[in-house]
């Protein structure tokens, strides 16, 4: 006697469900690979300059500045994780990639005229702060001044303590004991 044949089994994965499958992997792959880029140290620097990230994805690409200025030799990597500990308001961060630079407040060397560029990572804040921080290492101590008291109105308007109290200090320790305001 025969064996009894059976009904055959409903294929679930036909050729095209597995085909719109495949595309909808890579369309979604697609959408996380630059949603979440993982670029080196200046990529980060170019995407935040650019300003298109916001938010969380912002935080995310300044700790990635952070970590990487962290081992960097260069004078350009180690202002940009600087300033990117500043955005974040990373003050054991901001301590430590200040201690890179030696023992002074603010660094005695900056970054080129042609490495500066994009270094304000997208913040009008951190550009003045930039601008401060080479006016001082020229010993230009009336443009220090200057771009400190904007940076520190910037900090006070945008709500950010510690940006303004590292100007209040820069401002504080250029002009000498504070006047009442």
């Amino acid at each position: 006697m025969a064996a009894p044949s059976r009904p055959p089994r409903d294929r679930v994965f036909t050729p095209p469900l597995t085909a719109f499958l495949g595309v909808v992997v890579l369309v979604v792959a697609s959408a996380l690979w630059h949603r979440l880029p993982c670029p080196d140290l200046e990529g980060a620097i170019t995407l935040l300059a650019d300003g298109d990230f916001d938010g969380d994805e912002r935080d995310r690409m300044l700790r990635r500045v952070v970590a990487d200025a962290r081992q960097a030799p260069a004078v350009r990597a180690r202002w940009a994780g600087l300033l990117a500990a500043l955005a974040l308001e990373d003050l054991p961060a901001w301590r430590e990639l200040l201690l890179t630079f030696g023992k002074e407040p603010m660094p005695r060397t900056a970054p080129a005229a042609e490495a500066r560029l994009d270094l304000d990572l997208g913040d009008p804040l951190l550009a003045s702060v930039l601008a401060a921080g080479v006016a001082e290492a020229a010993g230009d101590h009336e443009g220090a001044i200057t771009a400190w008291a904007r940076a520190q109105v910037q900090a006070r308007l945008a709500g950010r303590p510690f940006p303004r109290a590292v100007a209040d200090a820069a401002l504080q320790r250029l002009q000498g004991p504070a006047r009442p305001r």
